[in-house]
C-alpha cells in the first residue's frame, strides 16, 4: 500500500500533547481522517481530535499526552494511505500526474510532466520533452482531456502555444 505525504508537524501546541501541522494539501484532505502515519512509522497513530485555524491543522494523537511527547514529533512529515485520499471529481494527486505524457490536440508529443508547483491562482506544470521544457498553467481552458488510465493528458494546441513559458 502506498503512502501519501500530506503535511509536516511544525511545533507542539499547548501542554496536553497537541501538535501544529503545516498542510501540503487542501484542508479537505484532513477532514475525515481517523489516523495518520508519523514519519517513517509503519503503524498508524490514532487522532483523538482535530481542528483547523488559519490554514493550519491542529491534532491530538492518542500516543502524545504532554508537551514533551508532542515536541518529539516535531519535524516529522505525516502520511496517509493513498487510498484514503479525499480527492473530489476533477481533482488529481500530484503523484498521479508526474510522468504523464502530454500531447497536443493535433497529436504532437510534447513530453511528460516532470514537476507541479502552485504559485497562487493555478497549479503550474512543467513539461519536458524532445522539443524542450515548458511551464503551463494547469487550468480547464488549456486541458482538453485527462486520461490517467492511459497515462495521457491532451492540451489544446492553440492555448498551449499562447500560455507556455
Amino acid at each position: 500500500m502506498s503512502k501519501l505525504c500530506i503535511g509536516k508537524i511544525v511545533k507542539a501546541q499547548g501542554l496536553k500533547g497537541d501538535v501544529k501541522i503545516y498542510p501540503y494539501t487542501d484542508l479537505s484532505m484532513f477532514e475525515d481522517l481517523k489516523s495518520i502515519y508519523v514519519g517513517e512509522e509503519t503503524d498508524k497513530s490514532n487522532i483523538e481530535h482535530m481542528r483547523f485555524y488559519n490554514n493550519m491543522v491542529y491534532i491530538k494523537l492518542e500516543n502524545s499526552n504532554d508537551r514533551n511527547q508532542a515536541e518529539a514529533l516535531c519535524g516529522n512529515e505525516i502520511y496517509i494511505d493513498k487510498e484514503e485520499a479525499n480527492v473530489q471529481s476533477g481533482e488529481y494527486l500530484v503523484d498521479d500526474l508526474l510522468g504523464v505524457k502530454v500531447l497536443l490536440d493535433n497529436g504532437q508529443d510534447m513530453g511528460e510532466i516532470i514537476d507541479i508547483a502552485n504559485f497562487g491562482s493555478a497549479d503550474i506544470i512543467t513539461v519536458s520533452g524532445k522539443y524542450g521544457k515548458w511551464q503551463v498553467p494547469f487550468v480547464e481552458d488549456i486541458v482538453q482531456t485527462i486520461d490517467l488510465e492511459n497515462n495521457i493528458i491532451i492540451f489544446f494546441k492553440k492555448r498551449f502555444d499562447e500560455v507556455k513559458i
